[in-house]
């Protein structure tokens, strides 16, 4: 099968966010210099607002560092989806029109301009994700290969399908 494969935008942020794994947290594994921190914290703060001359500045004091983080982590969330628009666009001619060949040995591809190729065996992919309009081929954790499902038909959608099915563990 031959495609020219194409991603916009609004596609690269959902396929990034389709890669990021949940978060495995690890019972046992107490952060003791956190725990340490925050209590600390926590007394010391205790400590300065039953203290009657220092009760008002502690309070203010807290109340400052709550609305300092809160703005931090607000300015982070925003700032994120802008540092993404800023790799899309990076990658925009490289992800955009590769040619494409997909077949029972694996996936190969070149950029649109020729600067570059690749080739995939199947056993090469970590994961495989069957996503509502492509499908994600991911070689490690921070790369990828997606396949649009706009651009193949029904039977190769399901041929593709059961190849990585096959070979992917």
């Amino acid at each position: 099968m031959h495609i020219a494969a194409t991603i916009s935008f609004e596609q690269y942020e959902a396929t990034l966010a389709a890669m990021r794994k949940p978060a495995e947290r690890k019972f046992g594994k107490t952060k003791w210099l956190r725990v340490f921190f925050i209590t600390v914290f926590s007394f010391s703060l205790a400590i300065a607002i039953k203290t009657p001359s220092t009760q008002g500045s502690a309070l203010v004091g807290f109340i400052l560092l709550v609305l300092l983080l809160s703005a931090l982590w607000l300015w982070a969330k925003f700032r994120t989806r802008s540092c993404l628009k800023q790799a899309y666009k990076a990658q925009e001619k490289q992800l955009n029109g590769q040619q494409m060949e997909i077949s029972e040995s694996g996936i190969s591809g070149q950029w649109a301009d020729g600067s570059a190729s690749y080739q995939y065996k199947w056993s090469a992919f970590e994961r495989f994700m069957d996503l509502p309009d492509a499908f994600l081929f991911l070689p490690n954790s921070v790369s990828f290969v997606r396949i649009p499902k706009d651009s193949l038909t029904p039977d190769e959608q399901q041929t593709i399908h059961g190849w990585a099915q096959a070979h992917i563990k």
